[in-house]
């Protein structure tokens, strides 16, 4: 009897056997390409840093496995809220930089601070009421102002300011003669040979002055003066011909130009000439020839 259950018992371990090794290889033959594995359920959820499990089970013949799902890695953000953008005056801050997946505590950084970046300011502007002005490009609500300075005014112009070049101000109150200005409008006097021509200053706005100044080179001689001096007698008068003069330059130079003066000199029978040209009567032999 003990035999019998025995060999009973081997043959029951037998089946089993063979129908778990059916199983293995498809389910009695079901699986033989292949298991069909559902979507599976997971058995334990991955993090960041930590592997999960995923039970899968073959829809054909029902065998189940365990598979390792892969750590997700950190999903690193920046955290909303912790930027801050810097101005030209304020320091701003880089943010966190964290996980932002659930149960996740890592922090990579904690954020860094943005210096200010300064103003950038344009030219100064003139506001047409003797201040200027300059704005920031980063922020047109910055603007700087300040008072125009510089420059001289006149009585045509008002000063313009060093800093912007914009006018302001009051014209001065009186003149300045202080231009020289060559023009027929300003001449004093014409050159001469011995002067040169004069001109008075004039002011900026164009008004003369009284003042005046030397300008150019002296004229050239002109002997167009008759003065009837010894020094300029070139031959005295004769019974011919009136006295001859030079003429000479304003100057008191002397030219090479003659002129006459005066009247001829009333004749003088003194001179004995015995020629034919003067005879009165020939000679005889009681009388000596006679002349004029």
């Amino acid at each position: 009897m003990r035999k019998r259950l025995m060999i009973l018992a081997l043959v029951l371990i037998a089946v089993l056997m063979t129908c778990t090794l059916a199983a293995c290889s498809g389910g009695g033959g079901r699986c033989s390409g292949g298991h069909t594995w559902d979507e599976g359920t997971v058995k334990e959820a991955a993090t960041c840093t930590e592997s999960g499990t995923l039970i899968n089970k073959c829809t054909v013949c029902g065998i189940k496995r365990e598979v390792a799902i892969e750590a997700l890695g950190h999903d690193l953000q920046t955290i909303p809220g912790t930027v801050v953008e810097p101005t030209c005056e304020v320091d701003g801050y880089a943010g966190k930089k964290a996980c932002v997946r659930e149960g996740c505590e890592y922090v990579l950084d904690t954020g860094t601070v943005i210096p200010a970046i300064g103003h950038a300011y344009g030219d100064w502007t003139s506001n047409g009421d003797g201040t200027h002005k300059r704005v920031c490009s980063n922020d047109s609500n910055h603007v700087e102002s300040g008072n125009c300075s510089g420059g001289t005014a006149d009585c045509g112009h008002k000063a313009v300011c060093d800093v912007c070049g914009g006018e302001y101000g009051d014209f001065a109150s009186s003149h300045v003669f202080d231009k020289q200005v060559t023009t027929d409008a300003y001449k004093a006097t014409d050159a001469t040979c011995e002067a040169k021509a004069t001109y008075y200053y004039s002011c900026q706005c164009g008004e003369k002055g009284t003042e005046t100044f030397e300008y150019g080179d002296y004229a050239d001689h002109v002997y167009d003066r008759e003065v009837a001096d010894a020094e300029y007698l070139v031959s005295v008068a004769t019974c011919t011909s009136p006295a001859i003069y030079n003429k000479s330059c304003v100057c008191g130079l002397e030219g090479t130009e003659t002129f006459e003066y005066g009247n001829a000199l009333p004749h003088t029978f003194d001179n004995e000439v015995a020629s034919e040209d003067y005879k009165a009567t020939d000679a005889t032999c009681t009388a000596k020839a006679t002349y004029y």
